[in-house]
């Protein structure tokens, strides 16, 4: 990578909103796609914020998909996942391509991951409880159907309590 790009690596892993970084960077990545996307995922890879991570690798991933590499697109587009299970954009675009090649396994994976983050973000202070609950619940809801279709009545019932919990209206949940 050269000096240039490195230098908008550092100033975007300091400051993600950096107009002046983003623009450089963006201007360039018209020249260079390939380096753009290169630098998208340095840029993901340094920082430790995981929304900002999984944002990043987020947007390679279309880079290299633009570019023709689908296999490069999907394997950002999983760490942008596992980096932030809760980017509900990034998620929804993984678990269609899961779907589409039929790996079950990936997705409820994913979905578990989905849980604990969701769980952990609600006991913070820094989200918007509302979306995150309802995204949470929806997760917990998906997991105990593909568990109840699957005759995995423990993780089942797992799922449902933990639905019991975050929403102690829903009467679907509390009689299952």
């Amino acid at each position: 990578m050269d000096p240039q790009m490195q230098q908008l690596v550092q100033r975007l892993v300091a400051d993600p909103h950096d107009a002046a970084a983003l623009a450089a960077a963006h201007q360039a990545g018209t020249q260079d796609p390939q380096s753009y996307a290169t630098l998208l995922e340095t840029v993901a890879q340094r920082t430790s914020d995981t929304g900002i991570a999984s944002h990043w690798l987020n947007e390679a991933a279309q880079v290299w998909q633009s570019l023709g590499d689908s296999g490069k697109h999907q394997q950002l587009l999983m760490l942008a996942a596992e980096r932030d299970p809760s980017n509900a954009e990034v998620v929804a675009q993984v678990v269609a391509a899961c779907q589409a090649r039929g790996d079950v396994a990936s997705i409820v994976k994913l979905r578990e991951s989905m849980c604990t983050v969701l769980k952990a973000q609600l006991r913070g202070d820094d989200c918007d409880r509302a979306a995150v609950r309802a995204t949470l619940i929806e997760t917990h809801q998906q997991l105990a159907e593909h568990y109840h279709n699957s005759g995995d009545g423990n993780s089942e019932a797992c799922h449902l309590a933990a639905l019991v919990d975050a929403d102690p209206s829903d009467m679907l949940a509390i009689y299952s």
